[in-house]
């Protein structure tokens, strides 16, 4: 429906909303099962609701056998046969049944995956038909003094429901109480986590963010856009070089197309005093984007900046790419699921590698260069996305392989210079 709506451009949904997107049919089925029972408890208790439930607070189900794979197979024979036996005398409970059922069908994930994995909105319809059953086993109480027993349950239930309402609105007050009480909520989730590092940068806790970023990159670390807020926070901090520009060339390999983070790489690379560098940064900026209002600035400044000199004893500079793409690898390897199709992540480490591998890194200084790919934002921003011009996918391969060589001397008394107005905004 969606698809048609957008007059045939097929829409995109992100993997760390639903990881059902990138596995295999049963292990969909297994999962989606395994929701259900999560709405029928919510439903019944609804105690321990979360506005997110993205990746990982939910696991991938993989054993058929699994307990609640199990009990979920048995409550739905249960039903069908409740329903068909009540199909002609009871039709009303035969309806509530099956129009339950029907109502789940589309967004459960069962016959195709959807936006997202799990959400509280999608039970709202179905809820109607949960609360018609509950009404007709209440009928179906025959004794007096049952049925004034059930009646002052469920007097006791409604007061309950309205207090956990009262207290669940609280919840909406303001950004960072939102959340918080998200992460408290699905504290396996890296979307969770990234929210809250937002919501702290928007009050100005730098030291949150980076704790929140760092949070959601050990649950994902396929995550480009924590990759990128993770550096535009330590550069805000002051921090260490060598970790500002590491969280760059991961947001920049998990995203090859991702603009600004290139922005903002060359310009730490400027400020650093690494114009070559950062020249190239603006090539590919300009192949990118060629519009972009920052390519101009950042030209005037890549041609009035000298490189810096080495000192030359002391131990040799880290080789910040040595490991990425090998850790970014080993996760894609480990979460499949996810990783799979998220920002073309598998390919932009081949791309990587293959650059990585070419020449001899041993060899010769300049392999070394830091695969540096977005110079700190003072300003957050979401990542935006743009598809490079076919014309210059060429030109961009070649270019992509000369980033994957550079490299930033990670002395303990070099430090980015505080955060200027001249950086990239968003």
């Amino acid at each position: 429906m969606r698809e048609l709506a957008l007059h045939g451009i097929p829409p995109f949904f992100a993997p760390i909303d639903n990881p059902l997107q990138a596995v295999p049919p049963l292990e969909r089925v297994l999962t989606a099962a395994v929701v259900q029972l999560r709405y029928l408890r919510l439903l019944a208790v609804p105690i321990g609701l979360s506005s997110d439930y993205s990746y990982d607070e939910i696991p991938i189900v993989r054993d058929p056998l699994d307990p609640r794979v199990l009990a979920f197979a048995l409550l739905v024979i249960a039903a069908a046969a409740i329903t068909w036996r009540a199909r002609r005398e009871r039709s009303v409970l035969a309806i509530a049944i099956g129009g339950y059922a029907i109502l789940f069908s589309v967004t459960s994930n069962f016959l195709a995956p959807i936006g997202t994995i799990m959400a509280e909105r999608l039970a709202y319809m179905p809820s109607i038909l949960f609360c018609a059953l509950a009404g007709i086993a209440l009928w179906e109480v025959r004794s007096r003094s049952a049925r004034r027993a059930a009646a002052v349950v469920a007097s006791l239930a409604c007061g309950l429901f309205l207090a956990l309402t009262i207290a669940r609105n609280q919840t909406w007050s303001d950004e960072l109480a939102f959340s918080r009480a998200q992460v408290a909520s699905a504290p396996n989730s890296a979307k969770a986590h990234a929210n809250l590092a937002s919501a702290l940068g928007d009050v100005g806790d730098d030291r949150g963010v980076v704790a929140e970023y760092e949070k959601a990159l050990a649950i994902l670390p396929a995550y480009p856009r924590a990759h990128f807020e993770l550096g535009n926070a330590l550069h805000r901090l002051n921090e260490d070089p060598a970790r500002i520009v590491d969280a760059y060339l991961h947001a920049i390999a998990l995203d090859p197309r991702d603009v600004d983070a290139r922005v903002n790489l060359a310009w730490t690379l400027v400020e650093l005093g690494r114009p070559d560098e950062a020249r190239a940064v603006v090539d590919e900026i300009t192949d990118l984007k060629p519009d972009h209002p920052e390519i101009a600035r950042l030209a005037k400044r890549v041609a009035r900046r000298r490189p810096r000199r080495r000192p030359s004893t002391g131990p040799a500079p880290r080789d910040l790419d040595a490991g990425a793409p090998d850790r970014v690898a080993e996760h894609t390897g480990a979460h499949g699921d996810v990783a799979d199709g998220t920002m073309a992540i598998t390919a932009a480490i081949a791309t990587i590698r293959a650059g990585a591998g070419a020449p001899d890194r041993s060899a010769d200084a300049t392999d070394r260069v830091a695969r540096t790919a977005s110079g700190p934002s003072c300003r957050r921003r979401t990542t935006g996305s743009f598809p490079p011009p076919s014309t210059t996918s060429e030109r961009l391969s070649r270019r992509r392989l000369a980033l994957a060589s550079i490299s930033l001397a990670s002395d303990a008394s070099m430090t980015i210079p505080p955060c200027d107005a001249h950086l990239a905004r968003s």
